[in-house]
Formats: C-alpha cells, sequence, structure tokens
C-alpha cells in the first residue's frame, strides 16, 4: 500500500502538514519574496485573500494545480520549483516528515536570494559544479 491517503489525513482535526505541503509552501514564498511580491499582490494575482496566501505558505492549506500553476505563471518559476527539495519517491510513512527548510535560511542571509535565484537559473551540470565550489570554500574558511 503506497504512503497515507492525503484526503484521509485532511479528515483529521488538527493534523500535522503533510511534507509535500510544508515544502510547495516553502517554495511559493521563496519565489514569490525572489521577486519581491508581496502577499496582498500575490493573492490578487490568483484570487483569494493574503490569508489564504499565509497558510499555503505555511503548508497549512494545499495549494490546488490550478493555484500553482497560475502562481507560477505569476512568479515566472516552472511548476516543478515548487517540488525542489523533495524526495523522488516516498516510502511508507514519510508523508509527514517535515523537511528542514534550507531555502528560508538561504534567503534570510546577506546575498541568499541573489545567491538563490542564480542557482534555478543555472542547469544541474553547474549547479553540481556550484555546490562543490562552495563546499571547498567552507572547507577551506577556517585555514589560512
Amino acid at each position: 500500500m503506497p504512503f497515507d491517503d492525503p484526503t484521509a489525513a485532511r479528515a483529521t482535526a488538527g493534523r500535522t502538514p503533510l511534507m509535500v505541503d510544508v515544502q510547495v509552501g516553502r517554495q511559493l514564498r521563496l519565489a514569490r519574496k525572489n521577486r519581491d511580491v508581496s502577499q496582498e499582490a500575490l493573492a490578487a494575482a490568483l484570487g483569494i485573500t493574503f490569508q489564504q496566501v499565509q497558510k499555503y505558505e505555511s503548508g497549512a492549506n494545499r495549494l490546488s494545480a490550478s493555484k500553482m500553476y497560475a502562481a507560477a505563471v505569476f512568479l515566472k518559476v516552472e511548476v516543478s520549483f515548487f517540488f525542489d527539495g523533495l524526495p523522488d519517491t516516498l516510502n511508507p510513512g514519510d508523508a509527514r516528515i517535515v523537511v528542514p527548510g534550507y531555502g528560508k535560511a538561504l534567503v534570510d542571509q546577506p546575498h541568499g536570494r541573489e545567491l538563490h535565484a542564480a542557482f534555478f537559473a543555472l542547469g544541474n551540470a553547474d549547479r553540481a559544479l556550484l555546490a562543490t565550489l562552495a563546499q571547498r570554500m567552507a572547507a577551506g574558511a577556517g585555514q589560512g
């Protein structure tokens, strides 16, 4: 049997948000902030309230496919961007594991937004090179 049925999880009062919903919300926030778009402006573009945007960004509410597509078009990102950072497959029980907020931690740092935007503008091979460079720089940070 595949991982938990997400519709069954919705019926539980005070439920823990699913990992996918949390990650999609984080990525929505990241894309919005990278474009310097307010929650109010995004809400207006999607035809919803800014409170609903807050719920999407926290993972409290699930972003529908149509709203995700509209958000991707408005924020000028690929729809797949919302799933960056998620594993390709889930094992039973993984659905409620909360992933770390690396994206938020990065964009909250000086030059983090620029680095994040540049990273996602690169192809996979260049991303790998950049990651290797960053690891080497970090390893040598305490030397010399």
